[in-house]
C-alpha cells in the first residue's frame, strides 16, 4: 500500500482537520539514550558516572545548575549530547574526580551509578529510545497514520536535519549566519547573530535587540546604554576596533560559532539529499515532508534497486575540507545545490580565520527506525479525537520529530511549524545527538 494524502470521498467537500498535536504535554515527548559503555562499577576508575532525568530543560541549561550545585571545575563535566528542552528525556553524564550524590532541582534529577576509567562522550550513544504521543487526531485519519506508519516500518526515513538545526534563523529571506560568513561579509553577519529576532526572544532580549539594531555602528552610545553581557563585551570590543567585524565573530561564545555554521552547513546537505531523491526518482514517488522553512522530499514508492541505493547512500556534510575528487557525484550534487547563490562546494570556509570553520564528516541518507509500535487511545485533551502513542527507536545524530512529519504528511497536514517552538538555543538533534 502507499500512503497519499487523505481526501474526501467523490462527490463530498473535503473535511477540514485541525494539525495533529505534539509536546502538548513534556510526558508527550520522551527520550531515553542507550548507552554503549561499560556498565559503571565501585572503584573503576577516575570518572563518575551520572544518569540524569530532566523536564522542560536543555542540556546546557542541565548542566548548569549541576556545575553550580556541585561546585564542578571547569571542563570536568562530560555528555554524549544534546537532548530536547520540550520533553523528558533520560541521558548519561561523567564527572572527572566526582564523587557519590543525587541531586533532585525543579524538572531535574542526577542520581550516581558508579565509576568509569574515560568520560562519557557522544561515541558512547547507541542510539536513542522514544515514546511519543501525538493528539488531536480525527479518527477518520487513523488508516492513514497507520498505512504510513507500516511503510516506514518497511522503509525507514529521510535523514534530513529538522527544524531545531535551523532555529538561529529567523527566515530564508534573512539569510543564514553561516552563508555571509562564507561570503565575507563579516558585519552583516556580526549583526544578524547579534541583533537578530526570534519568535520567542523574552522581552529583555527583544529590548536588547531593538537597541542594537537601532543604534548599529554608535558602539558608545550601545556601551553606555546596553545591560552587561555577552554582547555588551562585544559592543566594547568595536568600539575601540570599529571596522574589525570578522574579529569580533571569532569573539562570540564558541557554542555560538559552532551552531551558525553547522545550521548553513546542515541546511545545504537537507538541500544535497532533496536534490538527490528528485533527481532519482519521479515526483508521483515522492512525499513532502513538512518543515518551517521548507517542504522535504521523501521516497513514497521505490523499486527493491533504488531501496538497495538510498540505503547505502552516505553524503558528506558540504565544506571546502571535505576533499571530494572532482568526479565525485557529491561534488557534482553541491556545485548545483550553490550555484543559485554563485557559490561552489570548495569556497565553503570562512576566509581570513582559523577561528570559524565547517565540520567534516559523513551522514547517511537512509534513516532505519526499529522497534516501531502504535497504539491508539481516546484524546483525554480534545474532546472526541483520538492519541496516537509511538514507540521506536533510531540511531544517534537523527530527528524523532522526522517520524511525525512523516505522518503529518500523510494525512495531509503541512502547517508550516508543525511541532511547536523553535528557539535558537534547540540545536541538539530531537533525542539523537552528534
Amino acid at each position: 500500500m502507499t500512503c497519499r494524502r487523505w481526501r474526501a470521498p467523490r462527490g463530498q467537500k473535503p473535511k477540514l482537520f485541525r494539525p495533529m498535536k505534539i509536546r502538548y504535554r513534556y510526558e508527550d515527548f520522551q527520550v531515553e539514550e542507550i548507552s554503549s559503555a561499560p556498565a559503571p562499577a565501585p572503584h573503576r576508575g577516575g570518572f563518575a558516572v551520572y544518569r540524569m532525568l530532566k523536564r522542560g530543560k536543555t542540556t546546557t541549561d542541565a548542566m548548569g545548575i549541576l556545575e553550580r550545585a556541585w561546585h564542578i571545575r571547569p571542563g570536568a563535566l562530560s555528555f554524549g549530547g544534546l537532548k530536547d528542552r520540550h520533553a523528558v528525556t533520560l541521558q548519561f553524564l561523567t564527572i572527572q574526580g566526582g564523587r557519590p550524590g543525587i541531586l533532585r532541582q525543579d524538572g531535574l534529577e542526577v542520581e550516581y551509578l558508579g565509576q568509569s576509567p574515560f568520560p562519557f562522550t557522544s561515541d558512547h550513544i547507541a542510539g536513542n529510545r522514544f515514546r511519543l504521543v501525538l493528539r488531536d487526531i480525527a479518527p477518520e485519519l487513523r488508516t492513514a497514520v497507520e498505512t504510513a506508519l507500516e511503510e516506514v516500518r518497511a522503509t525507514g526515513l529521510a535523514n534530513y536535519f529538522d527544524d531545531q538545526r535551523f532555529g538561529s534563523i529567523h527566515s530564508l529571506e534573512e539569510g543564514f549566519i553561516g552563508q555571509y560568513l562564507v561570503q565575507g561579509k563579516f558585519e552583516q553577519a556580526l549583526k544578524l547573530a547579534m541583533g537578530g529576532t526570534y519568535k520567542y526572544d523574552p522581552a529583555d532580549a527583544i529590548r536588547e535587540k531593538e537597541l542594537l539594531n537601532s543604534h548599529w555602528g554608535d558602539w558608545q552610545f550601545l556601551l553606555d546604554n546596553m545591560p552587561r553581557g555577552h554582547a555588551r563585551s562585544l559592543t566594547a570590543f568595536l568600539r575601540d576596533h570599529p571596522t574589525r567585524f570578522r574579529a569580533a565573530m571569532e569573539r562570540l561564545r564558541p557554542e555560538l560559532k559552532g551552531m551558525y555554521l553547522a545550521a548553513y552547513q546542515s541546511w545545504l546537505w537537507n538541500l544535497g539529499l532533496a536534490s538527490w531523491f528528485e533527481e532519482q526518482l519521479p515526483a508521483e514517488d515522492l512525499i513532502r515532508l513538512p518543515g518551517r522553512l521548507a517542504k522535504w522530499p521523501m521516497p513514497l514508492r521505490s523499486s527493491e534497486a533504488f531501496a538497495g541505493k538510498w540505503r547505502a547512500k552516505k553524503i558528506e556534510l558540504p565544506c571546502r575540507r571535505a576533499h571530494l575528487p572532482p568526479d565525485h557525484p557529491d561534488r557534482a550534487l553541491f556545485d548545483r545545490v550553490l550555484a543559485p547563490e554563485g557559490l561552489k562546494l570548495d569556497d565553503l570556509r570562512v576566509p581570513g580565520t582559523r577561528e570559524l570553520f565547517f565540520s567534516r564528516g559523513l551522514r547517511p541518507a537512509h534513516l532505519p527506525v526499529g522497534e516501531l509500535k502504535l497504539q491508539w487511545h481516546g484524546d483525554d485533551h480534545h474532546l472526541g479525537q483520538l492519541a496516537a502513542e509511538v514507540s521506536f527507536r533510531l540511531p544517534k545524530s537523527s530527528y524523532a520529530t522526522m517520524l511525525v512529519k512523516r505522518f503529518q504528511a500523510a494525512v495531509g497536514d503541512m502547517n508550516d511549524e508543525p511541532l511547536g517552538e523553535v528557539a535558537p538555543d534547540d540545536q541538539g538533534e530531537t533525542g539523537g545527538q552528534e
